[in-house]
């Protein structure tokens, strides 16, 4: 199944009522208001209709939210769902073999206390 985003402004649980009736699931929540729906492209419309809802994704794709006044949090929510469609970051996972590591110095993690040596 296809996922889509959601941004909504105001916490009604009528989204979730909304989502469920479509037969779509929530499958991640991001407090204040962003979710992870699994779904088709008719619940991904009946969400977007609601009042409280700001923003909806395409399934599987990014979601514009340069007019919205998003916190903190929510921004990261949505940076981080955006961030799945980079075409940079595509081609890499393309190329990206197991055991493979992520650029990271030496190894997959490194050290953010500074030193920047590998953990």
């Amino acid at each position: 199944m296809s996922r889509f985003l959601v941004v909504a402004n105001a916490s009604d649980p009528e989204i979730a009522t909304t989502i469920d009736s479509a037969g779509a699931e929530i499958v991640s929540a991001f407090e204040p208001g962003v979710l992870v729906v699994d779904g088709d492209d008719n619940s991904r419309q009946a969400v977007s209709q609601l009042a409280s809802v700001s923003a909806v994704s395409d399934l599987d794709g990014s979601v514009d939210v340069s007019g919205l006044s998003l916190d903190d949090a929510a921004t990261a929510a949505v940076d981080a769902w955006n961030g799945r469609f980079d075409p940079g970051l595509i081609a890499a996972k393309a190329d990206f073999q197991p055991g493979d590591a992520w650029n990271a110095p030496g190894g997959s993690f490194v050290d953010v206390e500074g030193d920047g040596g590998p953990v």
